[in-house]
């Protein structure tokens, strides 16, 4: 009898063994990107009193936001249930696109956020804030950085089935409204089993 339950016991062991294995075997690497669009727009013009002559007289806030979530990604929304790991390549960059020569963005904050109870805003969490003025070149302002992608994948693992509510805001020197592109080069980990 001790016999028996020992050979059931090592033969459920070898099976999840193998059950695991299988797993390992099958799993795929996904190369893909997580973008997001959605629209800014100034909300006013501020007064401000800027030190440089340089710089244009007028400034502009503005702000938008929208919602990214990895079922909109069409690469690995099959495998949401069964991702492993999320890996932020090299290639984050954030565009406002219609900028004409002399536009700039002088201030500029991304914030994101998990909505994990329907209906409430999501705490919010700075993903980035821009260093520096960026200029329009070739009918764009880019903001290449790859320092605020880890911070932003890390909350995408811990809540993978989630949408997440991304915000912008911050200020330029032309009265901004266009739509601006958020994009993380990504390498997904997942097992279809």
């Amino acid at each position: 009898m001790k016999t028996q339950i020992l050979f059931i016991a090592l033969f459920f062991s070898a099976l999840l063994f193998s059950c695991e294995k299988i797993k390992d075997a099958t799993a795929v690497d996904i190369e893909t990107e997580l973008n997001a669009s959605f629209p800014i727009s100034a909300q006013n013009e501020m007064a401000i009193n800027l030190k440089s002559a340089e710089m244009a007289n007028d400034v502009y806030a503005f702000n938008g936001s929208g919602t990214f979530s990895l079922a909109d990604n069409n690469d690995i929304k099959k495998y949401i249930g069964n991702i492993r790991d999320i890996i932020a390549n090299e290639g984050g960059v954030v565009t406002f696109l219609g900028a004409v020569d002399g536009n700039k963005i002088l201030t500029c904050k991304l914030l994101f956020g998990a909505e994990t109870t329907s209906g409430t805003d999501p705490a919010m969490t700075t993903a980035f804030t821009l260093p520096q003025e960026i200029l329009a070149d070739a009918g764009k302002i880019e903001y290449f950085s790859d320092s605020w992608t880890s911070i932003f994948i890390n909350a995408l693992e811990a809540n993978k089935d989630k949408t997440f509510r991304l915000k912008i805001e911050g200020t330029a020197n032309y009265d901004i409204n266009t739509t601006v592109r958020v994009k993380v080069p990504v390498t997904v980990k997942a097992s279809p089993l």
